[in-house]
């Protein structure tokens, strides 16, 4: 076990994605289980699984830099129901009174994370969307495709319920499993 774990150091700080140093049942494993591409010795990151992770998702874990005075700088987390627009942007419908609400009118900088329907642990699916996130003025645009995606959420036809969309997207961070992380390109998810 011990010279597993120093191989697999050996091959995350080398950077090297090669599986050269792994004993042949573990390497099988690994190229098995983590989407390993065989030709180029790469993780593949697949663009359709994470197109299926980000459209079978309805709820994700939104993180807010908190404008609280006693937390005033720190990520501020919240469970937030979301839609995504035909721009293949995420948006929300927010209440007036919410805490990332408020957060997000001082600071647009946020983060979005998701994770595979079947997720059991740390070895499953999971994205990380990074952009801000800023208030939209025609809120009908973005009714009828938040209720089809969230029936029951009437609120999103009151007057204190604003929408939110992730206008600008940064950063795409993907993490399939130990040793198959990586970063997805924006112009990849956006033609995808």
């Amino acid at each position: 076990m011990f010279k597993l774990i120093i191989s697999l150091l050996i091959v995350i700080q080398t950077s090297c994605y090669t599986l050269t140093s792994i004993p042949i049942e573990k390497k099988i494993y690994f190229e098995n289980n983590f989407n390993i591409n065989k030709n180029t010795k790469k993780y593949d990151l697949n663009l359709e699984k994470i197109n299926k992770i980000i459209y079978n998702n309805n709820n994700g874990f939104l993180s807010t830099l908190s404008c609280n005075k006693i937390t005033e700088g720190f990520p501020y987390g919240s469970l937030v129901a979301f839609s995504i627009d035909t721009d293949k942007n995420p948006f929300f419908c927010f209440s007036k009174l919410s805490t990332h609400t408020k957060n997000l009118i001082e600071e647009s900088k946020s983060s979005l994370c998701l994770i595979d329907n079947k997720f059991n642990g740390l070895q499953d699916f999971r994205i990380t969307i990074t952009g801000n996130i800023i208030k939209q003025q025609n809120k009908g645009e973005y009714i009828e495709k938040y209720e089809y995606d969230h029936p029951n959420d009437f609120w999103i036809r009151f007057d204190d319920f604003d929408i939110y969309k992730m206008e600008e997207i940064i950063d795409i961070n993907f993490v399939g499993g130990f040793a198959n992380a990586g970063k997805i390109k924006i112009k990849d998810y956006y033609n995808s």
